[in-house]
């Protein structure tokens, strides 16, 4: 007979006995993974939406594809070096803003060089005091870029904003012409004046102002123009179109062709304007290694030209392909193509020949955009510098 505590026991022997279900190993890696597979579905979901943006958000630009050939970089005629860096400086010390001399031209009245400054002043700089002087002359407001003198000794500017400026000896400001079509019919940049008076300019771009430079650099689209116009009639003529960023002009010797610059394309432009050629272009210079900013000729027909930025092997690499270019407005400015701060100046011959190979590569004077030659001196501007270079004019490359 059992007793009581005896008849509450189990009739079987269930076995040893089981852990808690909160306790136990195999429920627990049960739940382990799904946290997992939460956070890898929420990582997807946050990268889809990303490559959605980077590949579908609209951006401004429409993009032109074009296949530039291979970058000579610092090959041959364009070796590397630090001839710049032995160049005198002279300070644009007027105050706060002034900086970026996009170029210089000398006045046949009094000597004095005359440049456009960002904060929209042109200013005068005598070359012939130590250290120059830099004095104020007028005011234009915006950004005056190109800078040219008539015949007469009245200067003239190519204004980002407001076209063709006319500035009389006692600063007075006028508006001569523009570019007449486009969204920045204003836009304009470099000017060369022939010796009947009539004003050669480009207009750089139809859909890009000047604060936008970055975009049209991206887009590459050929909207830019070579523009004349003759102020005896008050006619404006285009010369040339569809110009991937119309840049410097200049004329050759004898006037016998312009060149124009053609910023994202790499090349110089010729168009012939007498002889058996005329009316016609052709292509002076092309692959070059850099932007080729503002032009200008010297005595002995030697042409200059500053090389504002080397090219990019990354963005090289990109122009055939619009759809990946659309990419880059997407992603941070700092992530983007960065413009290196290199000084580099060409000086070409009659031919297109390298001649001079001018470098600074420290970034101690960055960007340059041209060189205009005085006398037996050689002036370098900068569209972002606060000062100029100055240094005798180099001999030429050996053979």
């Amino acid at each position: 007979m059992r007793s009581a505590e005896q008849a509450d026991e189990p009739a079987f022997d269930l076995g040893p006995s089981q852990p808690a279900a909160a306790d136990r190993p195999g429920r627990a890696s049960r739940t382990h993974p799904s946290i997992v597979h939460r956070i890898f579905a929420a990582l997807g979901v946050l990268l889809a939406l990303l490559l959605a943006y980077l590949l579908f958000w609209p951006v401004p630009i429409e993009p032109y594809a074009w296949h530039p050939g291979v970058d000579p970089a610092f090959l041959g005629p364009y070796a590397e070096n630090d001839d710049l860096a032995r160049a005198a400086t002279i300070a644009i010390d007027i105050g706060a803003g002034a900086a970026g001399p996009e170029t210089v031209a000398q006045s046949p009245r009094d000597g004095l060089l005359y440049t456009g400054l960002v904060d929209g002043w042109v200013v005068r700089i005598d070359p012939r005091t130590e250290p120059p002087r830099v004095s104020r002359f007028a005011f234009t407001g915006g950004r005056p870029l190109g800078i040219a003198f008539d015949a007469q000794g009245v200067l003239h500017v190519a204004h980002a904003e407001r076209g063709i400026l006319r500035i009389t000896e006692d600063g007075r400001v006028s508006e001569v012409t523009g570019c007449g079509s486009g969204k920045v019919p204003g836009y304009t940049d470099s000017l060369a004046i022939a010796a009947n008076g009539t004003i050669w300019f480009t207009c750089p771009s139809q859909r890009w102002s000047l604060d936008d430079i970055h975009l049209d650099a991206l887009e590459t689209r050929p909207t830019g123009r070579l523009m004349s116009y003759d102020p005896r009639t008050g006619r404006r003529k285009r010369r040339l179109r569809h110009l991937m960023f119309a840049n410097g002009v200049v004329f050759g010797p004898g006037e016998r062709y312009v060149l124009v610059n053609e910023w994202y394309g790499y090349r110089i432009v010729r168009l012939w304007l007498r002889g058996p050629r005329r009316g016609r272009h052709d292509v002076f210079v092309d692959n070059l290694p850099g932007y080729p900013d503002n032009l200008s000729i010297d005595r002995d027909g030697t042409i200059w030209v500053g090389l504002v930025i080397p090219r990019n092997a990354g963005l090289d690499r990109l122009l055939p392909h619009p759809f990946l270019r659309k990419i880059l407005p997407r992603i941070p400015a700092r992530l983007q193509p960065q413009a290196a701060d290199f000084a580099w100046i060409l000086g070409l011959d009659a031919d297109g020949r390298v001649v001079h190979n001018l470098q600074e590569p420290s970034g101690r004077f960055p960007q340059a955009t041209g060189a205009v030659r005085t006398g037996d001196e050689l002036y370098v501007s900068s569209n972002v510098s606060a000062k100029l270079l100055r240094l005798p004019v180099p001999g030429p490359l050996p053979r």
